[in-house]
């Protein structure tokens, strides 16, 4: 341009531009870019050579496997041009992060920022160079990140870039004897990563790598190599997509390990003839004292009275008794002189773990309480209990309230249970019982000389359902709790218990909520509380 005047802009390789320059204060080397950093190298390659020559012997050494490396084309982000004379590309940032694995080996290093469980892919070349230095680093790690025990939890803790956080999980596995990974979307990448840290691993003992994102054969991964290791007292799989074939794969390594003590395989798919198979061997192991939430130890040597295994919480976060558990459970139980009280509520044992409970109670000879509500128990189930009952002569409390039982599957227990007359609390809530199974429990009811408590929440006996019963309340002479919550009894329903209460002596807790009495099955209920003293 004119106005320029023999003045010029310089746009550097970066993007800036220069101020104006004049045309003096221009010139050129002739060189492209290659060639006028290997002229500069060439320049200063004296002065560096004397200045690494003054570096400390560590230094001089760490230099030295630097070159090593880069003659043998291995360093990240350094490529090898020719050997001799040495000639490369590099970035810096290879020799920064060489240089900070070295740092963390070292005494007295501590790092800030995001925990190394939540590191940024810009961390993995320092990771690998780590590696590669063993244990020393591993070490460094775990007190840089300043854990000092020998057990790393990091339940749901896991971020950042999942292949960098994965490779410190494996570094931490090599200088810790016990790992928990649970709850953190792990996918079949890390899983992976995982068999391979364990793969040479003498030190981790105890693995957790429950409820992540799974497949089976992922998990199997792990299971192969620890076969193969068998170093693990503890391996939790909890929901890890496992199901028959994978449970016949479990198994074979249960059966075949010395050191295994604790094994966790629940929320997984595990049923029919794989359960049976994965059970069979628990049961023959040696060496195992718990099998999910169930203390086989403590069973075997009869130190339990008292056994409760149901699962807290609406979320079922807590402890879950599937089939296998079940099947194991329910043999330990046959062989126990001490255990009175079971509870399984609110877990998955479902027909085949019922039958396998009722099997167990046709020959137990101790316990007294058993509650199995809420199980994805169906009429086969139901049927397999009324069976154990015939023969049963201790049991006095059962729950199976809550499970997928039809009416008739519901009745088939009342109609053992009249003839057996042992049970003094029967829970029956949510089996679908109408009118006339209402019916014939009050038959029961009346005839029951040792039944206290009977609980027939949220079911469907209407107002002819609560008639029976009240019929049945007033020549009884027992009964003391009676629960008919949400059954659609209307005012006829509670006027005709009121009537009843006025002659009972007994009866002391009654529960009518959600039944739609209305004012008049209110006033009557007043009118008879006004008579009845209990």
């Amino acid at each position: 341009s004119d106005l320029l005047k023999g003045r010029f802009y310089v746009t550097f390789a970066d993007g800036k531009r220069s101020s104006l320059l004049r045309q003096y204060q221009l010139c050129s080397s002739g060189l492209d870019e290659t060639a006028f950093l290997g002229r500069a190298m060439a320049m200063c390659a004296a002065d560096v050579r004397t200045a690494c020559g003054q570096l400390p012997a560590a230094m001089r050494d760490a230099l030295a496997e630097v070159r090593g490396r880069v003659a043998r084309d291995e360093l990240p982000l350094l490529s090898l041009l020719q050997t001799e004379p040495l000639k490369l590309q590099s970035s810096h940032l290879s020799f920064q992060e060489y240089f900070a694995a070295r740092a963390i080996c070292e005494e007295g290093t501590r790092l800030s920022g995001a925990p190394l469980w939540q590191w940024p892919a810009g961390w993995a070349n320092a990771l690998a160079f780590g590696a590669e230095m063993g244990e020393p680093f591993a070490k460094g790690l775990k007190r840089a990140a300043g854990v000092e025990a020998d057990f790393l939890d990091l339940t749901g803790k896991l971020g950042g870039d999942p292949p960098t956080v994965m490779r410190v999980v494996a570094l931490f596995s090599t200088v810790s004897t016990s790992l928990n990974l649970q709850n953190n979307f792990i996918r079949d990448e890390g899983a992976v990563a995982i068999a391979e840290a364990l793969q040479g691993n003498a030190v981790l003992t105890s693995l957790d790598v429950g409820g992540n994102s799974l497949t089976e054969e992922a998990a199997l991964g792990i299971v192969r190599v620890e076969r193969q290791r068998n170093k693990l007292t503890s391996l939790a799989l909890e929901n890890c997509g496992i199901g028959p074939t994978g449970a016949a794969e479990v198994a074979e390594y249960v059966s075949g390990s010395g050191v295994l003590k604790n094994l966790d395989v629940r929320r997984n798919e595990i049923s029919g003839d794989a359960a049976q198979q994965l059970a069979t061997a628990v049961l023959a192991s040696p060496s195992l004292e718990l099998f999910g939430s169930v203390p086989l130890k403590d069973l075997r040597e009869n130190t339990l009275d008292k056994l409760d295994l149901r699962q807290k919480g609406l979320s079922r976060c807590g402890k879950s008794v599937g089939v296998p558990e079940a099947l194991v459970l329910a043999k330990l139980v046959e062989g126990s002189v001490v255990l009175a009280t079971l509870n399984l509520r609110f877990n998955t044992i479902g027909d085949e773990g019922a039958a396998a409970i009722g099997k167990a109670l046709e020959v137990n000879a101790v316990m007294i309480t058993l509650d199995i509500s809420d199980n994805d128990i169906g009429d086969e189930g139901a049927k397999a209990l009324a069976s154990a009952l015939r023969v049963n002569g201790v049991l006095t409390s059962l729950d199976v309230g809550f499970n997928s039982l039809t009416e008739e599957a519901a009745l088939g227990i009342i109609r053992v249970e009249r003839q057996r007359n042992k049970l003094t609390s029967l829970g029956l809530a949510g089996c679908i019982i109408g009118p006339t199974g209402a019916a014939e429990i009050a038959e029961y009811v009346s005839g029951s000389e040792v039944l206290k408590s009977l609980d027939l929440y949220g079911n469907n006996i209407r107002a002819e359902g609560a008639a029976a019963i009240a019929e049945a309340l007033r020549g009884n002479g027992v009964l003391t709790n009676l629960d008919i919550e949400i059954n659609d009894i209307g005012p006829g329903g509670a006027e005709a218990i009121a009537e009843a209460l006025q002659g009972n002596e007994v009866l002391k807790s009654l529960n009518l909520w959600d039944n739609s009495i209305g004012d008049e099955g209110a006033k009557a209920l007043a009118s008879a509380l006004r008579v009845n003293e209990v």
